[in-house]
């Protein structure tokens, strides 16, 4: 994951520049649970991890290169979504396949780690627990937190989880559908903030007013999150195909910078 961040740090710093130019900044979890005998609904999520940067990076900036959101999800129905580099896949597994994913997982010793500091071979400095990224992971409720420092003194159990889920490729993967976007919208006179790469087709989309009423969604410093669903999510996706997302849009004489990442329920 090191690699990566250091692959995307000059994506990280345009995007940041670019927040900082449009003068709109976007708004800004950590439990143990053991597994729960209660069963779970059709699309209760199994399995997830998440990979937040430092403080310095927004939410949305981050999600574009699948940090500070969930990279990986398994629903109790199968469903699987993942984020493979670039964008949101997904992919439907058998029932067999769930209980081997997770049996794999239950051969590390994870289910047998407690949380009560046996997470971590020795105890790690108190400067490890603040100011830098950190990984997420849960499977069947039971959930582990763990910065970039304490990393390097976990069980083998739950390295072993971590690099179980991130690996973990399913078949058939198709383009991930949403069924709902938090949606970043900020008004801008300066086309040229745009960095691109590479450029899309049309590097400017407009849109009607109907489609989406994108003035009513223009991101508020101390407002709620804005969302899409439904009509306004369908057409979204007509348009852009594929998420995360940062396009230039023109409605109405006005032109906007957008931003979209999924939302996971």
């Amino acid at each position: 994951m090191i690699s990566v961040l250091k692959k995307n740090r000059a994506l990280l710093s345009q995007l940041l520049l670019l927040l900082f130019l449009v003068g709109c900044i976007a708004p800004t979890q950590q439990s143990i649970e053991h597994p729960s005998s209660t069963p779970f609904v059709e699309n209760s999520i199994l399995i997830s991890y998440e990979h937040d940067g430092n403080d310095s990076i927004d939410r949305f900036t981050g999600c574009l290169i699948g940090l500070n959101t969930l990279s990986f999800v398994l629903y109790a129905n199968g469903r699987v979504v993942l984020f493979d580099g670039s964008q949101f896949m997904e992919s439907t597994i058998s029932q067999t396949e769930v209980q081997q994913l997770l049996a794999d997982i239950e051969s590390t010793g994870f289910f047998s780690v407690k949380g009560n500091g046996d997470e971590f071979v020795s105890p790690p400095p108190t400067s490890s627990f603040v100011g830098s990224s950190m990984q997420f992971i849960t499977v069947v409720k039971k959930t582990f937190t763990v910065t970039a420092g304490q990393y390097q003194y976990l069980v083998e159990p739950i390295k072993e989880t971590i690099e179980i889920v991130r690996q973990y490729k399913p078949p058939r993967l198709a383009l991930y559908v949403p069924d709902k976007l938090y949606l970043w919208v900020c008004p801008t006179q300066d086309t040229r903030l745009t960095n691109f790469n590479p450029t899309p087709t049309p590097p400017t989309l407009e849109w009607a007013h109907e489609s989406i009423p994108l003035d009513t969604l223009v991101f508020e410093p101390y407002g709620p999150e804005k969302t899409i669903s439904d009509k306004y999510l369908r057409f979204f996706m007509q348009e852009v195909k594929t998420v995360p997302v940062y396009r230039m849009v023109k409605q109405n004489g006005q032109h906007y910078l957008i931003m979209a990442c999924p939302v996971f329920e």
